[in-house]
């Protein structure tokens, strides 16, 4: 009754407005995208407001995003994103390995990986751009520790085996 009353055709629409519906189609998701920038940004700049004054605070949080410039870590209890430079990672050079989403210690060996809990510091909170700028405090997963037997064989201890690596030069027993 309502379609016959509006005079929309048999089957509710016009002939000419199948047409329409790709850029109609277009222009709603263009404008949903400006939406949700839109709203990402602002709950940026709130929690950054909200965080100004806690700087120092100690929180943890879980890697959610690994570059060549630093880690993205989102807070676990409010879910604020920000970075941790590289540069203030630990005494270290680190290696990005796109493939498998970490940065990996050229020295130490230490990874950081994608999803991994660690301990931060905020270090900075500016609220004209919205970022968060965080220090490591604890986290990344260190290689096993390597010992040195009384010969001065470097021993890799990895849970229950000992591996022994022979000086080079010396004869196997």
């Amino acid at each position: 009754a309502l379609i016959a009353a509006h005079r929309l055709g048999g089957d509710g629409l016009p002939p000419d407005s199948g047409a329409k519906f790709t850029d109609m189609g277009l222009s709603l998701s263009q404008k949903e995208r400006r939406a949700e920038a839109a709203e990402r940004e602002a709950r940026s700049r709130y929690m950054t407001a909200y965080l100004a004054d806690r700087i120092g605070a100690r929180f943890s949080g879980r890697i959610s995003g690994v570059t060549r410039f630093g880690l993205f870590v989102t807070l676990d209890d409010i879910g604020a994103d920000g970075l941790i430079p590289i540069s203030t990672l630990p005494q270290d050079f680190y290696d990005h390995d796109d493939a498998q989403n970490r940065l990996v210690g050229r020295d130490t060996g230490q990874t950081f990986t994608l999803g991994e809990a660690v301990q931060i510091t905020l270090y900075e909170a500016n609220t004209n751009t919205g970022g968060l700028v965080f220090h490591l405090l604890d986290g990344g997963v260190r290689p096993a520790r390597r010992a040195r037997s009384k010969t001065g064989a470097v021993r890799r201890t990895t849970g229950r085996k000992t591996h022994r690596k022979r000086k080079p030069g010396r004869p196997r027993r």
